[in-house]
């Protein structure tokens, strides 16, 4: 069971917004999020944001907060999670008034961007485009995984960090690994990888040049040959550790490849 935290400690929260402001994020969006400084508690010294439970508008199941003063020589944690992140649903229940605009935007559009964190949810809503869902983490719950499947939008675009200025590009590798895990759930045709040219979509907005990513085209056959060759590669081993679920999906990208 999630635990519920009162809805009026958000009274707490102090309306300094300066650290997102500095990025570009409006007012009308910070405001949106219903986030703000907290100077106590477990979130001391983090803008914080609040996690509400689904469907239940005075729920919160969870904070997430980000350390203002987080510096590359710090020893704590930039971001700091409390409650069960495989059950949130992140911006999609976040209530305005008597509605939902992030989860009416999805039903609207049927089409969702999936996101690594709170920073490209900002942007995306900053750039108008609150059909999104945050995983907090490299990888989908199954929770959303369900919401999605409900949702049953035409479109699912996969936009987690692009790590290129690193060994190991783990953003890419998260990407491929969600893009094969709602193969199960979702036709190949409904799914694109369409990562940001900078680490994230954050970075992007603030260099203004989020339109790029926007329109940016992906072609679906090249982006599954793509695929097709990570994962018969040495490192597909670390993209579906199971050879033979591995096998499966190679010779299900090869068929329908061939069709």
């Amino acid at each position: 069971m999630d635990h519920i935290y009162n809805i009026s400690d958000l009274k707490k929260l102090l309306p300094h917004h300066k650290f997102y402001l500095d990025k570009n994020i409006s007012l009308e969006t910070l405001r949106l999020y219903r986030g703000g400084y907290a100077t106590a508690g477990q979130m001391n010294g983090r803008y914080t944001f609040p996690i509400f439970q689904e469907e239940l508008k005075d729920n919160i199941i969870g904070y997430t907060g980000r350390a203002l003063r987080h510096s590359g020589g710090t020893t704590y944690a930039k971001w700091k999670h409390i409650g069960k992140r495989k059950n949130w649903l992140y911006p999609l229940y976040i209530p305005n008034n008597n509605s939902y605009p992030f989860l009416e935007a999805v039903k609207e559009k049927e089409e969702i961007v999936i996101v690594e964190s709170v920073g490209d949810s900002l942007a995306l809503t900053e750039n108008k485009m609150l059909n999104h869902l945050v995983t907090f983490g490299l990888g989908l719950s199954s929770k959303q995984i369900c919401q999605l499947v409900a949702l049953n939008p035409k479109k699912i675009i996969i936009a987690t960090n692009n790590d290129h200025d690193k060994p190991q590009n783990v953003g890419l590798e998260a990407a491929i690994k969600n893009f094969i895990k709602l193969m199960d759930f979702f036709d190949v045709s409904k799914l694109s990888i369409k990562l940001p040219s900078t680490n994230d979509l954050c970075d992007l907005h603030l260099a203004d040049k989020f339109d790029s990513w926007v329109n940016k085209t992906v072609d679906p056959v090249s982006q599954l040959q793509f695929i097709l060759k990570k994962l018969e590669s040495r490192g597909g081993m670390s993209i579906i550790t199971s050879k033979k679920k591995r096998i499966s999906k190679i010779n299900f990208l090869e068929e329908y490849l061939e069709d």
